[in-house]
């Protein structure tokens, strides 16, 4: 094999490789009470968090509660979806800190 074509496949190899460890973006529903998010996840009370935990700022602006994370088209069914107030993205931080929840191919 020649060395160009070595290179060419180490290139394929680790975009390959990289899109198979790549995940969408995140995203978290918000809501305007705490009962809301209860109501929309119904699951474990753990699912909601004021908005000022969840989102990990000193400042706890007006009331609002946020819903677990989740990626772009793997929000999982809830009870009431139509109750959450909007979403938001949420940014990435380091190693572990703020993936998704729920994931395409996770649970």
């Amino acid at each position: 094999m020649k060395k160009s074509d070595a290179v060419i496949l180490a290139v394929i190899g680790s975009v390959y490789g990289f899109s198979l460890f790549s995940h969408g973006d995140v995203y978290q529903d918000r809501y305007r009470s705490r009962e809301d998010c209860e109501k929309d996840w119904g699951r474990d009370p753990r699912d909601c968090q004021p908005e000022a935990a969840a989102t990990g700022s000193a400042y706890y602006g007006g009331g609002f509660w946020r819903g677990p994370r989740y990626e772009e088209g793997a929000r999982p069914p809830t009870a009431q979806p139509g109750l959450r107030d909007g979403r938001t993205q949420v940014m990435r931080g380091g190693f572990g800190t703020t993936g998704a929840r729920y994931t395409r191919g996770g649970s």
